[in-house]
């Protein structure tokens, strides 16, 4: 019986340190607030407009790093026209979309943008793990 137990015990540890991980922040979430707040501005330039609001799709923490899916939009909450944008040839084309994919690492206690992608159609953010060091659940992908 003990060691029916033991065996028990040592597979739930197991299988709880392969489900850990990569959290959901919540809407209230302050750390998806700020990182939101550095992506803003960026996301202001490219795109031409100002007072941008997001709609979020996943934002999930893992250790120092947080990844965020989002969809900027007007501040009036409707929809961006990215004719009138940079990304007007890939909008005419059929070849975009307008969610964005952000990574933050926390740095020195605070968080910095260090990669972002727009537009994309494909998996743009597929090799982030390999190339920042974030796991492959932070970004909601099973690892290779």
């Amino acid at each position: 019986m003990k060691r029916t137990l033991a065996v028990f015990c040592l597979a739930l540890s197991i299988c709880s340190a392969a489900l850990a991980g990569a959290v959901n922040l919540p809407k209230s979430s302050p750390v998806r607030k700020q990182c939101l707040d550095i992506f803003r501005p960026v996301m202001e330039r490219d795109i031409g407009q100002r007072h941008l609001i997001f709609q979020v799709t996943m934002a999930r923490m893992d250790g120092n790093f947080v990844f965020i899916m989002a969809r900027p939009l007007r501040s009036d909450g409707k929809q961006i026209n990215y004719k009138n944008t940079h990304y007007r040839e890939g909008v005419d084309e059929g070849g975009f979309d307008d969610g964005s994919a952000s990574l933050y690492k926390k740095v020195g206690g605070h968080w910095r943008l260090i990669k972002w992608a727009m537009g994309f159609t494909d998996v743009a953010y597929i090799d982030w793990p390999n190339q920042f060091g974030c796991s492959y659940s932070l970004i909601g992908q099973p690892h290779p």
